[in-house]
């Protein structure tokens, strides 16, 4: 389900929020093409359109002044075959409110757990603030109890 808030400007085009939506959805395939080490986009783990630093609700990393490129280099030593299975994207003015499922395949170390290999799918919410087309601001909301039981860190 997608919802924009507005249409398109006045026979200019796609509207500043739409675009906003797609630097969003793009940021989000980067993303996936970096920890998969897709060669025709950035393997580096550095994101182009995001000058965001990360804050969020997650017990697994440091996140709270965490540049989003950070984010994906642990995602690239934890995981493998990510992906993000957008549910519902929201938007309005400068924001973009983007709920999906990264799944993956557990394959690095993780909070003191070695690589299990056993699928993941984790429940997350992004909101994002865009300023000329780039994500400024980045915040996220995951269930990472849920990781930590698919991953056997947690006793169930």
């Amino acid at each position: 389900m997608e919802r924009v808030a507005a249409g398109r400007d006045e026979g200019l085009g796609p509207s500043v929020i739409e675009r906003n939506v797609e630097a969003v959805r793009e940021m989000f395939r980067t993303v996936e093409a970096a920890v998969t080490f897709d060669e025709g986009r950035a393997a580096s783990g550095e994101v182009p359109g995001t000058d965001a630093r990360t804050r969020g609700e997650s017990a697994l990393r440091l996140r709270e002044h965490g540049a989003f490129d950070e984010t994906v280099r642990w995602l690239q030593r934890a995981f493998a075959e990510v992906r993000f299975d957008e549910e519902d994207v929201v938007a309005a003015g400068d924001r973009v409110v983007l709920s999906c499922v990264m799944r993956g395949v557990h394959c690095g170390s993780l909070a003191g757990v070695p690589p299990t290999g056993r699928p993941i799918a984790v429940r997350q919410i992004h909101v994002f603030r865009l300023a000329a087309g780039r994500v400024v601001e980045h915040r996220l909301v995951e269930d990472d109890l849920s990781l930590l039981l698919q991953i056997g860190a947690l006793p169930w």
